[in-house]
Order: structure tokens, then C-alpha cells, then sequence
């Protein structure tokens, strides 16, 4: 007779492990009651390790789904087989997603086949536009439909929430995650000195992400052109930009901004 409850945390991507490290962490310091483990897809290789390895987590299943120029579909269903094989294998009581990736939403759908209750953190964002951002708004919106537990970040998630039918008590607003996040790093202390010699900590720093898939293409070029008009004006500014490894991204960003000191 099991005298724990098991949960399964299934990351994939990069966001996804950083909003659900600080969660899994606090699951583990409750090993007394909570037998936890990791499933991770590998939507995302190298940027999923790059995070895992942070906070010192340790897979306990590998997907390792991620192929060359995989598709939505690919991604999908490769990966709702694979979580499907360890729900089966492992029977947990609880299964843990967070946002609107891929990822969550294989691992939503194989929770629901087999009946297991579903958790969602980061639930109730909605731009109530299915095209925008895609294919997340999607995903968020179907995971909504089948989760258990709703853990919002805000009130207004909530709202949303409660408009799309989820009954009160299944919703509870925690805030975002991504902030216990970063002060857990501030915490660790764990600076990259080759990294902290590129940057003028003297200068005003803005950090910079811009890798959406609506923004492949021309929208792309205008934001990197706004950063070199911004540099040029601003001598006092100073911007990190950590490049997205996506070829649509990379080859924009290193033709735009290549020799922008």
C-alpha cells in the first residue's frame, strides 16, 4: 500500500523549467508525504538542460523527442506516446503541467486518457485570439478543459477561468512562478564571470527576449533595428540580448545586429 502521494512534473521547454523548478523544489522538501519525479520531454535539448542543470534537477524519464525541424505535430505526438508509456508504467496520482507548450498539452491529453487528475500552473492566461501567439493560446485553452487544478497567476486568470466554466474552488491564484524563480538564482549567486565582463553593469541594462513565432521575419528585423536605433541614441544603455538558437531567429539577429558593439 502506498503511503505517498506520487506526482509527476513533465517539462519540455525551457519556460517550462524554470516556472516549475521553484514548484518541484518545494515538492521535494516535502518528501514525507510526496513521492515526486520529472519527465522530461526534451521539447527543447540543450536550453531544457541548460535550466535543469541551475537548479540542480534531475530527470527520471527522458523523452528525448526533440528532432531536426520537427513539427507541431511530430512534437505532439511523439510526445503523448511517450508520457502516455510512463503514466501507464508509473500510475501517479497527480501529473503537474505548466503554460501552453507542446509539451503541456501532450501531457495534459495522455493524463486525461488515463484518468489521472491533472494539474495546470500558469493557468487562465487568454489573449482570445487562437492565432495569437500560436499555438499556445490553443494549447492554454484545451489544457484549461482538462485540468483538475488551476493554479493561476492573477486575478484576472482567475476571471477568465470562472467565464470558461472551471468552479471556483478548482481555481487558486499563486502568482508566477518565474519570480520565485529568479530570486532562487539570486540566491545561488551563481554569476557567469565570462558573461559579467561582457555586460557594463554601469549602464542602464534592459535584457531582451524576442524569439515568438509571429515574429519570424520582417517584425523580427524592425525589433532588432529598434535596438540599434536605441544603442546609437542611448550611450548610458547597455543590452543583453540571449540569442534564441531557432535558425529563424539566429540568422535575422546576426545579420542585424553583427558589429553593433
Amino acid at each position: 500500500m502506498r503511503n505517498k502521494k506520487r506526482i509527476i512534473f513533465v517539462v519540455g521547454t525551457r519556460p517550462e523549467a524554470i516556472k516549475l523548478a521553484p514548484v518541484i523544489l518545494e515538492a521535494k522538501r516535502q518528501y514525507k508525504k510526496l513521492a515526486v519525479k520529472i519527465l522530461a520531454t526534451a521539447q527543447h535539448r540543450e536550453m531544457l538542460d541548460e535550466v535543469l542543470e541551475v537548479f540542480s534537477l534531475n530527470p527520471d524519464f527522458d523523452l528525448n523527442i526533440m528532432a531536426p525541424g520537427q513539427t507541431l505535430s511530430q512534437v505532439t505526438s511523439r510526445a503523448l506516446v511517450g508520457v502516455e508509456r510512463i503514466l501507464v508504467e508509473e500510475k501517479p496520482d497527480l501529473v503537474v503541467v505548466q503554460g501552453d507548450t507542446t509539451t503541456a498539452f501532450s501531457a495534459a491529453l495522455a493524463t486525461y486518457y488515463q484518468r489521472i487528475t491533472l494539474a495546470h500552473v500558469e493557468a487562465g492566461l487568454r489573449t482570445f485570439d487562437k492565432w495569437r501567439p500560436f499555438p499556445e493560446e490553443g494549447n492554454r485553452c484545451l489544457i484549461g478543459q482538462l485540468a483538475d487544478m488551476h493554479f493561476a497567476p492573477t486575478e484576472k486568470a482567475k476571471q477568465n477561468l470562472i467565464r470558461e466554466g472551471v468552479l471556483e474552488k478548482n481555481i487558486l491564484v499563486t502568482g508566477n512562478t518565474a519570480i520565485d524563480a529568479v530570486l532562487l538564482v539570486a540566491k545561488m549567486r551563481r554569476m557567469n564571470t565570462e558573461l559579467e565582463k561582457k555586460i557594463d553593469f554601469r549602464k542602464k541594462v534592459i535584457l531582451v527576449t524576442a524569439h515568438r513565432r509571429e515574429n519570424f521575419g520582417l517584425p523580427l528585423r524592425n525589433i532588432c533595428r529598434a535596438i540599434k536605433k536605441i544603442v546609437a541614441l542611448y550611450p548610458d544603455i547597455e543590452v543583453v540580448y540571449p540569442v534564441h538558437p531557432n535558425p529563424n531567429v539566429r540568422s535575422i539577429v546576426e545579420e542585424e545586429l553583427k558589429g553593433v558593439p
